[in-house]
């Protein structure tokens, strides 16, 4: 029995300079690096996790650095827009570190809630909005205040090739109920009343996956009981699915749904203390044991990241 996707897992982009994406997302954004891994798919390549100090499935935005990339191009398929969840008191804030750093920002109100809206050095465009966000441990590599910090991911915006089909996944399967629409989009919000997503009609072409796009995004499950459950329902739709993962920090499947998004089921455990004190998360490489043969060859061709 399929049961209803409660949450927003993760989402995973592609940047350029991973030095670069440290000092963004951890010492301006302050965010907590929680790992330093390398792709699974592609062991030549970083990935970096960044959440809150726990790691809490929610709180995380992961990157797959690609320094000599080319520019990506957003389209159908992909996620246009992250929601950042901070406190309603502490946008001011925000605007005066923001102009301190010298990044460029807009001011604006989405469906009656204030945002700030900016894009990160390749691209990637956030919104920190002020909004109600259950309890999260903000990182102690910070200056950030933490009743100003950052505390998770309060939703997405997505351009859908075929909306009528992605709001039929979210709505029949998924179990999100549309909450709000205005003539740009349908924002769904998921059955906890925590995440949102917001559908935009369709801009007539595909994304183009390279720097400065989101490459998936990732809802919760509990358990790989959950997975093979999901993955029987998603191929009886026709959907063609991965064969379940093992990311050792939890598992996860992947398909594409009919409006072009890449979608990851990931589980909530086992965590991502299994190989690292939960009090020193982030603060080494960790190559999995998948690829622990080529170790060295992925040392010597990894650049330079001095956290």
């Amino acid at each position: 029995m399929l049961k209803p996707i409660q949450s927003i897992h993760h989402i995973s982009a592609i940047v350029s300079d991973p030095e670069l994406t440290v000092s963004f997302y951890r010492d301006f954004l302050g965010l907590h690096l929680v790992k330093q891994t390398v792709n699974y798919d592609d062991p030549y390549t970083y990935h970096l996790y960044f959440g809150d100090q726990a790691a809490n499935p929610g709180s995380l935005i992961t990157f797959f650095p690609w320094p000599n990339g080319s520019l990506g191009k957003i389209g159908d398929g992909q996620v246009t827009i992250t929601y950042l969840a901070v406190g309603k008191d502490s946008l001011d804030f925000w605007g005066q570190r923001l102009d301190q750093h010298h990044i460029s920002y807009e001011k604006g109100q989405t469906l009656g809630q204030d945002y700030l809206h900016f894009t990160d050095q390749n691209g990637l465009a956030y919104r920190l909005l002020a909004s109600k966000y259950p309890s999260s441990t903000p990182s102690s590599q910070s200056d950030i205040p933490q009743d100003k910090a950052i505390q998770g991911i309060a939703g997405v915006r997505i351009l859908s090739h075929r909306p009528e089909l992605t709001h039929q996944l979210f709505t029949q399967y998924f179990a999100w109920q549309i909450v709000e629409e205005d003539a740009d989009f349908v924002r769904l919000r998921s059955p906890k009343q925590n995440d949102f997503l917001e559908i935009s009609q369709n801009s007539g072409k595909y994304g183009r996956f390279q720097v400065g796009t989101v490459h998936h995004l990732a809802f919760s499950v509990n358990n790989d009981q959950d997975l093979s459950d999901w993955k029987a329902a998603m191929t009886k739709q026709g959907l063609h699915t991965s064969e379940l993962k093992n990311r050792d920090y939890f598992h996860s499947l992947y398909f594409r749904e009919r409006g072009g998004l890449l979608i990851e089921l990931a589980t909530q455990g086992p965590g991502f203390a299994i190989n690292e004190d939960a009090e020193h998360l982030g603060e080494k490489l960790i190559i999995p044991d998948l690829h622990l043969d080529k170790k060295t060859d992925i040392l010597n061709h990894l650049p330079k990241l001095d956290v």
